[in-house]
C-alpha cells in the first residue's frame, strides 16, 4: 500500500502532465494557425494587391515614383517593397529620394475589426539628393504638401496616422565642385491629427549617437507661429 503523501505526490504529477498536454496541444494548433496564416498573406494574389494599393497610394502622391520587383509578406505579417525611387523635378538630374525597402506593418486592432490599416511604416536605406541649393528637396515636399485625393477635410477625431520610421538615412547635397554625404540617421516621426489640430513629434538619431526631439502643433494654418511648452519646443507652421 502506497503512503497518503506518495499517493497525493503522484496525483499532482498526473494533473501536471494533463495540463502541460493540453498546453502543448494549444500551441501546437496556434503555430499551425500562425504558418496557414502566413501562406494566405504570402500568395502571389495576396502579393500583387499589396502591390497594386502601395502604387495607388504613390499615384495619388507622386505619380512620378517608382516602385521595384520586391513584394513579400514576413512571419509577423509585415509586408515589405522596393526599391522606391523618386526622380528629381529637373531633367537627368539623379533621383532625389532612393529607398532600399519599405516595411508595412499592419494594426491588429484593426485587423481584429475587419480593417486593414498600417500602424507602422519603415523606410530602409534612404538616400536623399537635395539638388544645388536643396532646389530639389524644396520641390518634392511641395509635391508632398498638395492636399491627398482620398483625405476627408480635418480627418476623423483623434485619427493617427501610421508611425514613420527610418532607418540608414544619407543626405547628399552639392558643394563647389563636390557632394557632402551626411548620415547615417534615424528618424521617428508620428502625426496625430484631431479636427482642425495636427501633432507631429519627431526623433531623430544623429550619426556620433545621441539625438534631437521635437514636437510640431498646428492649429490655424493661416497664423504660423512657435510655442515653447515644458516638453521642448512646439513648433506651429
Amino acid at each position: 500500500m502506497d503512503a497518503p503523501g506518495l499517493t497525493s505526490a503522484r496525483s499532482r504529477l498526473a494533473a501536471w502532465r494533463r495540463r502541460f498536454r493540453r498546453a502543448g496541444a494549444a500551441l501546437a494548433l496556434l503555430a499551425l494557425a500562425w504558418a496557414a496564416g502566413h501562406a494566405l498573406a504570402d500568395r502571389a494574389s495576396v502579393r500583387t494587391r499589396i502591390r497594386e494599393r502601395a502604387e495607388a497610394v504613390l499615384a495619388s502622391r507622386l505619380p512620378a515614383a517608382t516602385l521595384g520587383d520586391e513584394v513579400s509578406v514576413d512571419w509577423l505579417f509585415r509586408a515589405t517593397l522596393g526599391p522606391l525611387t523618386i526622380p528629381a523635378a529637373a531633367p537627368a538630374a539623379p533621383p532625389v529620394v532612393t529607398i532600399d525597402h519599405v516595411k508595412v506593418r499592419p494594426s491588429w486592432l484593426a485587423l481584429l475589426a475587419g480593417r486593414v490599416e498600417p500602424a507602422t511604416v519603415r523606410l530602409l536605406g534612404v538616400r536623399v539628393a537635395t539638388g544645388p541649393g536643396g532646389q530639389e528637396l524644396r520641390a518634392l515636399l511641395e509635391r508632398l504638401r498638395r492636399p491627398r485625393p482620398d483625405r476627408r477635410p480635418g480627418g476623423a477625431p483623434g485619427a493617427a496616422e501610421p508611425v514613420l520610421l527610418v532607418r540608414d538615412l544619407r543626405v547628399a547635397f552639392p558643394l563647389g565642385a563636390r557632394t557632402v554625404d551626411l548620415g547615417p540617421f534615424d528618424l521617428r516621426l508620428e502625426r496625430t491629427r484631431s479636427g482642425d489640430e495636427e501633432t507631429i513629434a519627431a526623433e531623430v538619431g544623429l550619426p556620433g549617437g545621441g539625438h534631437a526631439e521635437a514636437t510640431l502643433r498646428r492649429d490655424r494654418p493661416e497664423e504660423p507661429g512657435v510655442r515653447t511648452g515644458a516638453a521642448g519646443p512646439h513648433l506651429a507652421a
